[in-house]
């Protein structure tokens, strides 16, 4: 089914794709408008729009199409409302139209009529007797009627009609008998089918529905929705479809009333005010907070509404895809879809469903997917611990489409996100994808909303939650849960964005009570600005015992001085501690002194091993007087460098890079940088980072990239693995061996290039076995002695047979290795003579 578009386009955008509004005194009818070659009448211009208006004809048997989006009045109801002058003024026609109105999709803008005596104001149509009228928009009209029965859309139906895929809204404001799409039902078998009232109405009097005033004729509403506004003198009928029902009856089948109405300062009635007839409901859903329910009280009279209602306690109707057909939900058809309304999933006409929510069980697969921000806000808003169940993101979110800067600076008309208040005990896969755009900010009484509330033996892995803000002054704040409760593994997961409140805050969780928590190669990279304490990029407090392994911190962190903050961990309160392989890179800022690395205070055990951190930005935990408790054990090393580097010995086969800013950082490999291959190659050259050798391509898993195309990750290590020195003595007269390292036996070749510059002569010297180490000159020599710590393999060749009369000749020799890819990387060069070596080696 085609969806309408035009009802979320701005007008601005709309109006480059219209023509010029003619000013009102020279809006004239379109001189010569009539049926087109395909048997059809088109209406292609606001001017064309008006002499269907004036026309005589009853359209019987005949179809009228929207070719493009109308606009009327180039102004808002609001607008027309407060200043009519140099309006174009509607005039609907005389006759009864009982022919197609086939809006296209299209969007009608602007209608403007105000009568206050004589004659009812004009409506889009008079009268309609047997007419279809579908997928049309009605936006921005403004009908002020002192006469009794006025609508925006049709004046009366006379006739069984269908109204399919309409959409109405701006303002009706008049006495009595008023309707959003028709002030009085006379035409028996009419039918609303995906319909939906979003406008305003204000009466004078009575009898006031958000689609009908009076009913005389028997109607059924199918699929529809009302979200708009009504407001009545107290003691008249009003009700969010239908105010009277005086004969025939009215059907609701999964029907929402959603909207307001107001007669005085009580509620109105949710579906129909007032029946004489008989009333009937089939799972229709409406706000109690906002309306009464018909039929249960006293003021109701007549036959009450028999069926199934249910009552949703929030402000907003949310999916219940039991209730509201999910066969038609799951299978995008022609029932019930959802649209983000400011923070919440609206449940609309389908027709109308710009980010259609999907979030279902799967029974093919056995798990639970997320595909759009909907489906996100949805899993948000259920009730389930998803225990024992997979929930998995299709595809990137994106909540908000802002930087995190952006939505603290202005928060206006952005989506706020809503926690699941139950605690997730099941397993959250993101497949790699990201989340962008979490909002949230509570100023008091009410902890801010995560990701996720409390989670209890959960696993949440492989995605990344980018330019989240969160504003708490509750306490316990994070981006991503508020509380372990239980132990839970977090893996390959990236936190950004920005964290500000008072106190126990984390980038990854506030506090956490569960024993046997794992974080495993996750990154917080985000900002945290608190103005009390206990403050970690990771986690506030700990309880019970963690464990994070090549996990990194790149962010930053600012407390006010005195207060308890580090990089990972404030305050561990009991359990145990455990940093394996891990990096803190970012800053610590306790007022004006450096923070922790690490974690800031111990009660309880915290070891480290092989761990680094930037000195430069914070200060190690366990070695000044204001850390107390029991010490960090273990090995930590200090980085001078505003950069860190990977030690594959130090930081093991998990780590990758990243450039930030021009520079390569060292993260776990799950976040390193993904490369096109092919563009490398086509350029005949490779990734370059100083003072660091390109070392092949790679997968995220750490394997080597075999492929010729595609995107990997590069692969970085010291410069000095591909060194290259020398060995000779005064016994091997004329001979002379060259040994060089590797890192590891990802390459499908290794070798030097010799050169011996006096004879023109280069020998490439294919190396096939490498050694944890050699016997050279009576010694063993291990690959450290060779290159540098990271080098894992000792390689050699020998230049033997030198003749005499080139001792003093330059011989040049070059590593080389060829990746698993197919890819040739070279150290650097090296230049020495035989005289030289033999006299270093005497």
């Amino acid at each position: 089914m085609k969806k309408i578009l035009g009802i979320l386009l701005s007008i601005a955008i709309v109006a480059a794709f219209v023509p010029a509004i003619i000013p009102a005194s020279a809006l004239e009818a379109t001189s010569g408008w009539g049926v087109g070659a395909d048997g059809k009448y088109h209406v292609t211009s606001a001017t064309d729009l008006l002499a269907f208006g004036q026309s005589a004809s009853d359209f019987a048997g005949q179809t009228v199409v929207l070719d493009a989006d109308i606009v009327f009045n180039d102004m808002t109801a609001a607008e027309m409302k407060a200043d009519g002058t140099g309006v174009n003024v509607w005039t609907q026609s005389a006759a009864t139209f009982s022919g197609t109105f086939d809006g296209q999709g299209h969007f009608i803008k602007g209608l403007y009529s105000k009568v206050d005596a004589s004659a009812p104001a004009s409506c889009l149509f008079g009268d309609v007797n047997g007419a279809v009228i579908k997928d049309l928009s009605l936006i921005e009209s403004y009908v002020y009627n002192w006469h009794w029965l006025g609508s925006g859309l049709v004046s009366k139906i006379s006739y069984g009609s269908r109204f399919e895929n309409v959409y109405v809204s701006g303002i009706l404001e008049g006495r009595s008998y008023l309707g959003g799409f028709c002030n009085l039902l006379e035409g028996d078998g009419t039918q609303f089918v995906n319909c939906w009232f979003d406008g305003s109405i204000i009466s004078a009097e009575s009898t006031v529905g958000g689609f009908a005033g009076q009913v005389d004729k028997s109607v059924v509403f199918v699929d529809c929705l009302n979200t708009g506004s009504i407001s009545v003198p107290a003691g008249s009928n009003a009700g969010g479809f239908v105010s009277n029902v005086e004969g025939g009856s009215v059907d609701f089948i999964r029907c929402v009333f959603a909207g307001t109405v107001a007669v005085g300062s009580a509620n109105g009635w949710a579906f129909c005010a007032k029946a004489n007839s008989l009333v009937t409901s089939d799972g229709s859903v409406y706000d109690p907070s906002k309306c009464a329910e018909d039929g249960n009280s006293a003021s109701y009279y007549g036959t009450s509404i028999s069926g199934t209602r249910y009552a949703v306690s929030a402000d907003q109707v949310y999916t219940e895809t039991s209730t509201l057909d999910s066969a038609s939900v799951a299978d995008g058809g022609d029932g019930w879809g959802n649209r983000i309304s400011g923070s919440r999933i609206l449940a609309v006409p389908s027709f109308f469903a710009t980010d259609k929510v999907s979030f279902a069980y799967n029974s093919a697969d056995g798990k639970w997917h997320i595909a759009c921000a909907s489906d996100l806000l949805a899993f948000g808003l259920s009730a389930s611990d998803f225990a024992g169940q997979t929930v998995v993101l299709d595809a990137d979110i994106v909540f908000n489409d802002k930087t995190a800067d952006e939505m603290k600076a202005d928060g206006t008309g952005l989506n706020e996100w809503v926690q699941n208040t139950a605690t997730f005990s099941g397993t959250f896969d993101g497949q790699g994808h990201s989340i962008k755009g979490l909002y949230s900010k509570k100023d008091s009484s009410a902890p801010a909303s995560c990701l996720f509330s409390d989670v209890n033996g959960a696993v949440i892995k492989d995605f990344c939650l980018t330019e989240s803000y969160v504003y708490n002054w509750h306490w316990l704040g994070s981006g991503l849960v508020s509380k372990f409760s239980y132990g839970s593994r977090f893996e390959n997961v990236y936190v950004s964005g920005i964290l500000e409140g008072r106190s126990y805050l984390g980038g990854f969780c506030n506090l956490a009570e569960g024993d046997g928590t794992q974080f495993i190669n996750c990154w917080f990279d985000g900002t945290i600005i608190s103005a009390e304490s206990t403050v970690g990029g990771y986690v506030g407090q700990v309880d019970k015992s963690v464990t994070f392994t090549d996990c990194l911190f790149s962010g930053s962190i600012s407390v006010p001085a005195g207060s308890n903050a580090a990089g990972f961990v404030s305050n561990v309160e009991g359990g145990s501690v455990d940093f394996i392989r891990c990096v803190s890179a970012g800053g610590v800022a306790v007022g004006s002194a450096n923070g922790w690395a690490f974690c800031a205070k111990s009660n309880s055990l915290v070891t480290s091993d092989n761990c680094w951190y930037i000195a430069s930005r914070c200060a190690e935990n366990g070695d000044s007087a204001s850390y107390y408790g029991t010490s960090i054990s273990g090995t930590r090393y200090s980085m001078s460098a505003d950069s860190l580097y990977s030690a594959a010995a130090s930081l093991g086969s998990a780590w990758g890079y990243r450039s930030v800013g021009g520079s390569w950082i060292s993260v776990p490999v799950y976040f390193a940088d993904s490369l096109l291959v092919d563009t490398y190659k086509a350029s005949g050259t490779a990734p370059a980072e100083t003072g660091k050798v390109f070392a092949g391509w790679y997968l995220p898993d750490g394997t080597a990239f075999t492929g010729s195309t595609g995107s990997a990750i590069p692969r970085f290590v010291d410069e000095n693995v591909m060194s290259v020195k020398a060995q000779a003595s005064a016994t091997e007269a004329g001979n002379l061996r060259f040994l060089s390292t590797v890192d590891c036996l990802d390459y499908t070749e290794a070798g030097f290039i010799i050169r011996v510059d006096a004879i023109d002569w280069t020998y490439t010297k294919q190396i096939t076995n490498v050694y944890r180490s050699v016997n050279a000159a009576g010694s063993t020599v291990y690959p450290s002695q060779v290159g540098c710590d990271d080098s894992a393999f000792i390689t050699f060749a020998k230049l033997t047979g030198i003749p005499d009369a080139y001792y003093d000749s330059d011989i040049t020799v070059t590593t080389y290795w060829v990746t698993a890819d197919g890819t040739t990387v070279t150290g650097a060069t090296r230049t020495v003579t035989y005289n030289q070596i033999v006299a270093l080696s005497a």
